[in-house]
């Protein structure tokens, strides 16, 4: 996880805005899985 900071962090700071706000949707959603706030996958693993 530290390391897909590292990523934002870089990407912000060579001006990458694409890369750096995909890579921030990434954390967010694993943070959502992490804590079960995942409301955007039904109980079958589908996106909803």
């Amino acid at each position: 996880m530290e390391q897909v900071w590292v990523c934002v962090v870089r990407a912000f700071e060579t001006g990458d805005m694409d890369r750096a706000c995909s890579l921030e949707r990434f954390l967010s959603a694993l943070e959502d899985l992490e804590t079960g706030r995942a409301n955007w996958v039904d109980g079958n693993g589908r996106l909803v």
